[in-house]
């Protein structure tokens, strides 16, 4: 249990991620659900419809406390994809793993919105509205990508409250201003003008029903906020008194925004936000312009928080097993990293193709509403497992309330979403659209990971595997150098039986240089020269080693290559690009191990002493440690012997030192298990 709880990231700190993740989606609701509630409306004058909105939106809002306090009572230590998994089914999980995901990258867009709308309250942006929405959902990805891990996020959450205070502020101070009787008329009217000045909402419209979705916003914020990511699971989710103290003030901006819209008699379908309107008809340009900076501020950090937390709900989803494996390890960074890179790109083109605030709080609304409606699922299902096994009367008597409970949720946000479909179908299709890309890939790596799990399966044990009797080795050479004499050692020191070395005679002069030089150095391998000069590099070989195998089929041909490794980046640029492909073409050889013997270029090859560093040959199995198996792909190797790079001319590298690393070898995957050199040769 200790071990599982140090893999995740404990959100103690006053600066974590989740805490300020949830901080910055609070407050963007506070934002944006009286402009999302005002557009279903032709003016501001619908008094009696907009309270019945507020009062669904109010009442949606408890029922989901209610209920998510539910989920944290019973089952405090299980996120929502958990339950789904184990109660209903791996699918179940899937679902609600890529829900979260979505969710997240459409608090993204809905921050980048914020920016737009409140900028262009302050310098009119006309066409170019789209463009800079593109550009800031991919230059707000930057932070994340380059960000250290393990540290705490402050900014968004500071910036986040700076626009909620200043929010507060023009309420306060209009408030103070009604109580005292001093708000001038003049400037409301001038306050209306500016408003009308606003594009309009265009498309089909339901005032009643679309009004009533929109204030429904807060409640499905509640399914975001309400679980910890990648915290222990003592913490996963959020007691219910602790995010009230954060949800109530949200609630109150809500309703006194609301209360001026119909004290002002502001218009409503419109795109400008009302908060902004309000202020202007308080304060004046002035008070309106620093406003909108400061909601800026705002939809900077809410998208930079949703960012920053997409690394992490992708490494909790493979903890969960719903995604790779590797991505949950704690330094996959750049695999992470790539993923937030790509679900930016697709967020730039979502947001070309929607770019209103309205759209994609509607498609916020149906993911969360399909969320919730899983957990309910979750939660049903949980009841009717403990009334099929439990005995007990006080378990089974709240597993019935639970089950009944839950199953009116979920009813009421399946109704929720049936009131999509009825406003725009096209939100309902372009949420379900969206929601079936996550799906789709976390299906599609499932299935595929189930498959290889069925192919390598050992259902026999050990009955009818053959292990290999002798391993022979090959040492590829073109011409003596440091790697090539390295790679001699450790063949040498495997104790292959027997052990060549290969070289292909593309150029007859410089084979008899080779010839004479492997004498005068007497050095104590047998060097067989396969090919015709001028004629191809990679086949002899592949054919020399094809037709050794035919004649040793039970045995194990090892392939030594050496492998150049600089870690300077003017070296690296040429050795990255003398990387011989014959490697690829011997991995896909049955019974052929391919081991790379690595030379670092510029290390010393010996200590201050003048003694060899104390590293021993390892050969490990494809997968683990950098090896690679000759079925299982292709390496990446640099080796010094130039026939088999295609290259006229060596490269000099007889000055160079080199280091004792230990080389990587690889196995094929149809092999009978690892082989010990020693014991083979000894068999």
């Amino acid at each position: 249990m200790l071990k599982k709880t140090q893999r995740y990231s404990a959100t103690r700190t006053p600066g974590s991620v989740s805490a300020t993740a949830s901080c910055t989606a609070i407050a963007l609701a506070a934002l944006i659900t009286p402009q999302v509630t005002l557009r279903a409306f032709v003016v501001g004058r619908a008094n009696g419809m907009l309270f019945l909105a507020l009062a669904v939106g109010a009442a949606v809002f408890a029922l989901t406390c209610v209920a998510v306090n539910g989920v944290t009572l019973l089952t405090p230590r299980r996120t929502t994809h958990q339950l789904a998994t184990n109660y209903i089914g791996a699918w179940a999980g899937v679902f609600a793993g890529a829900a979260k995901i979505l969710l997240h990258g459409l608090l993204v867009l809905l921050g980048v919105e914020l920016v737009v709308t409140a900028l262009n309250t302050i310098v009119r942006l006309g066409p170019w509205a789209k463009v800079l929405a593109v550009m800031l959902v991919l230059v707000l990805a930057l932070p994340t990508i380059v960000a250290a891990t393990g540290r705490g996020l402050y900014w968004p959450r500071i910036l986040a409250f700076i626009g909620i205070l200043g929010l507060t502020v023009v309420l306060g101070w209009g408030l103070i201003q009604e109580f005292r009787g001093a708000v001038n008329l003049p400037d409301i009217m001038l306050a209306r003008e500016d408003a009308f000045k606003a594009d309009p909402v265009s498309g089909r419209y339901s005032p009643y029903l679309e009004s009533m979705l929109g204030a429904c916003f807060p409640a499905a914020v509640i399914f975001v906020v309400s679980e910890r990511v990648m915290a222990s699971p003592q913490r996963r989710r959020v007691p219910l008194r602790r995010m009230l103290t954060v949800l109530i003030p949200m609630l109150i901006l809500i309703a006194i925004t609301l209360y001026f819209v119909v004290e002002l008699q502001l218009p409503g379908r419109r795109l400008g936000l009302p908060a902004l309107s309000i202020a202007y008809a308080l304060l004046g340009t002035t008070g309106r312009t620093t406003l909108a900076v400061l909601f800026i501020f705002t939809g900077i950090s809410v998208s930079a928080a949703a960012y920053r937390q997409l690394p992490r709900v992708l490494r909790e989803l493979a903890i969960d097993g719903l995604l790779p494996r590797r991505l949950a390890a704690k330094d996959s960074v750049v695999p992470r990293r790539l993923i937030v890179l790509i679900v930016a790109g697709l967020a730039a083109v979502i947001s070309w193709f929607l770019d209103s605030t309205r759209s994609l709080a509607m498609i916020f609304i149906v993911i969360a509403f399909f969320f919730g409606f899983t957990l309910c699922g979750a939660m049903v299902e949980r009841s009717r497992s403990i009334l099929n096994d439990s005995t007990d009367a006080l378990e089974r008597s709240v597993a019935v309330r639970a089950r009944w409970a839950y199953r009116g949720f979920g009813v009421l946000l399946l109704a929720g979403l049936v009131c999509v479909v009825i406003v725009q179908p096209w939100w309902f299709g372009a949420a379900v659209l969206s929601l079936a890309v996550p799906v789709i890939f976390l299906v599609v790596h499932r299935k595929g990971l189930g498959k290889i799990r069925d192919v390598l399966t050992d259902e026999a044990g050990t009955v009818g595997r053959v292990i290999p009797t002798r391993v022979h080795s090959f040492v590829l050479i073109d011409h003596i150098d440091l790697p090539a004499l390295k790679t001699l050692d450790w063949a040498r020191a495997n104790r292959g039986s027997p052990l060549q070395a290969l070289c292909v005679d593309v150029d007859p002069e410089r084979t008899r240089r080779l010839r004479k030089e492997w004498v005068a150095r007497q050095i104590p391998v047998a060097l067989t020269v396969v090919g015709t000069p001028a004629g191809a590099v990679r086949g002899p070989v592949i054919e020399f080693v094809r037709a050794f195998r035919a004649m040793h089929p039970g045995d194990v041909v090892m392939v030594y290559i050496p492998k150049l490794i600089s870690t300077g980046s003017w070296e690296r640029f040429f050795v990255r690009h003398i990387t011989p492909s014959i490697i690829a073409e011997l991995e896909l050889e049955p019974g052929v191990m391919v081991t790379e013997v690595p030379y670092r270029i510029g290390s010393s090859h010996t200590d201050s002493d003048g003694a060899e560093p104390d590293n021993e040959p390892q050969s490990e199995l494809a997968g683990a440690g950098g090896a690679r198996a000759s079925a299982a792909g292709y390496s990446e190797a640099a080796g010094s012997s130039e026939a088999l790079l295609g290259a006229e001319n060596a490269p000099n590298t007889e000055g160079a030192a080199h280091s004792e690393s230990a080389p990587r070898a690889a196995r094929e995957d149809g092999g009978a298990g690892s082989i010990n050199n020693e014991a083979a040769h000894g068999v």
